[in-house]
């Protein structure tokens, strides 16, 4: 097994304490879910505005926390940067989700879920549990998803950096670990995936710089052959120590998703950060322009 290149200081810091604040709003959910009986609509009526309380609340932290980790990072580069043109806004994503439709709709998908178990003949315990599940990879992915949206916006706003190195948290999937180490410029949207955990690593470069890069086929082998069957499946796995293309195995582009909210504005007008970087089209004192417009930049 070869040895894996260890995250930067800023990174490792920044993922440690997002860990910590998801450890914390998950327990706070489950607390809240635990009220819930076989009433459903009335028993969500009670704790609904709880639990978009607590995520609306950890949302914002969570964008906050990822401005000062982009502003770290960068300060940690070879070439100095420039302060940014702008600060985040943090209350700007407010009461949205990351796909731009409002954060209590998509919570209301919870109950809904709970409730079809039950209309397929499930138990209200069954239902209760695929409810909780439901509750779980929301609160995940949308807390992972506004630290990416924090952390874009701030590296938007901050002009020399030209764009962002992809950085795994191990263990990792297969469809995260093919993006391992790749470069995207400031204006391409972060390919994720539910639960995903990944984050951006800033560069004033146009490319991967070493030691923020990580190769995909370094990561896989890395792992013990147990751990390259789960990540990739057994055949799949059995194929790349056989030599096959580790990126003609796995399919990212059906595999992985960008927010289906970054070409549309939300139901109040305010469009989402990757739409204004869509809709720029590269020209980023334009994106800065819109950010500042629409509130994401004071």
């Amino acid at each position: 097994m070869s040895t894996l290149v260890a995250a930067p200081q800023a990174a490792a810091q920044s993922y440690q304490a997002r860990q910590r604040l998801l450890l914390t709003l998950l327990a706070a959910l489950r607390r809240q879910w635990a009220l819930m009986d076989g009433s459903f609509d009335a028993a969500w009526a009670s704790i609904s505005p709880t639990l978009l309380l607590l995520l609306s609340a950890a949302q914002l932290r969570a964008i906050l926390e990822s401005e000062a980790y982009l502003l770290y990072a960068a300060s940690q580069l070879e070439a100095p940067v420039d302060p940014p043109v702008g600060r985040v806004n943090a209350y700007a994503f407010r009461g949205l989700a990351s796909d731009g439709r409002p954060l209590s709709s998509l919570l209301d998908s919870v109950v809904v879920r709970a409730k079809s178990v039950v209309a397929g003949g499930g138990t209200v315990p069954d239902a209760l549990a695929a409810g909780g599940r439901t509750l779980d990879l929301i609160a995940t992915t949308q807390l992972a998803d506004a630290a990416r949206n924090g952390e874009s916006v701030a590296m938007t706003a901050t002009k020399q950096l030209t764009g962002y190195t992809r950085m795994l948290n191990p263990p990792s999937c297969d469809r995260c670990i093919i993006l391992a180490g790749k470069w995207f410029a400031w204006n391409e949207g972060f390919l994720r995936h539910p639960r995903c955990d990944c984050f951006h690593i800033p560069s004033a470069h146009t490319g991967p710089v070493a030691p923020t890069s990580l190769d995909p086929n370094q990561y896989f082998d890395s792992l013990t052959r147990e751990l390259q069957d789960a990540a990739f499946g057994a055949a799949n796995a059995q194929a790349i120590r056989d030599g096959a293309d580790i990126f003609r195995v796995v399919n990212v582009q059906r595999s992985t998703y960008v927010a289906s909210g970054q070409r549309q504005a939300t139901p109040a007008g305010r469009p989402m950060p990757e739409w204004i970087y869509w809709k720029a089209a590269g020209d980023r004192d334009q994106a800065i322009a819109m950010l500042h417009q629409y509130g994401y930049l004071t």
